[in-house]
């Protein structure tokens, strides 16, 4: 079978996937962390409870924390929505002190991710290169044995044509000619 765009494209993310998915959730998992830390550095344990406290529907809830550091905003995903200021909503929460142990985390953070992002766009780069360099799955398997493993099964399964008969399209064709 021929390799189209779509069957390069799988073959592509899965190579990706099974390099980057063990470090991404690492990363993924950690910014969660910091989101919850900035989360509690802008609002006290006391302003948490009276949050709380107030009925459901009166503050909006957001998934994500925006917050300054160094003139730069950064945007975390919570854990779960939280109930946060109107002001929050879209805005940053606050600002971080440069000098500070989480602002340390976010620099490392955002350090790691961009290490990741690098990483991930020059394997995608060579991965693409090979997977244009090729055709088939014969191929692929040729110039890129350990690629084979990211075929799936469809991509590795010959295509039988039906068997046509010539005889048959030139009498069909003689038909239609005399039916007109």
């Amino acid at each position: 079978m021929r390799f189209n765009r779509n069957t390069r494209s799988n073959i592509l993310g899965a190579a990706l996937n099974d390099a980057f998915s063990k470090r991404e959730e690492r990363l993924k998992k950690a910014a969660k962390q910091i989101a919850t830390q900035i989360y509690n550095h802008v609002y006290s344990l006391k302003v948490r409870k009276q949050m709380d406290e107030l009925p459901e529907g009166a503050l909006p809830t957001t998934d994500d924390v925006k917050v300054n550091v160094n003139g730069q905003v950064f945007i975390f995903p919570l854990p779960e929505e939280r109930p946060v200021f109107n002001s929050h909503t879209y805005k940053p929460m606050g600002v971080i002190p440069a000098d500070s142990k989480l602002a340390d985390k976010i620099a490392e953070h955002q350090l790691l991710m961009g290490k990741l992002r690098d990483e991930r766009n020059e394997l995608k780069t060579k991965v693409r290169s090979i997977l244009n360099s090729v055709s088939t799955a014969a191929q692929l398997k040729k110039t890129w044995p350990n690629g084979a493993k990211y075929l799936s099964s469809e991509s590795t399964k010959v295509v039988q044509l039906p068997a046509v008969q010539v005889e048959e399209v030139d009498t069909a064709i003689a038909t239609a000619k005399k039916a007109a």
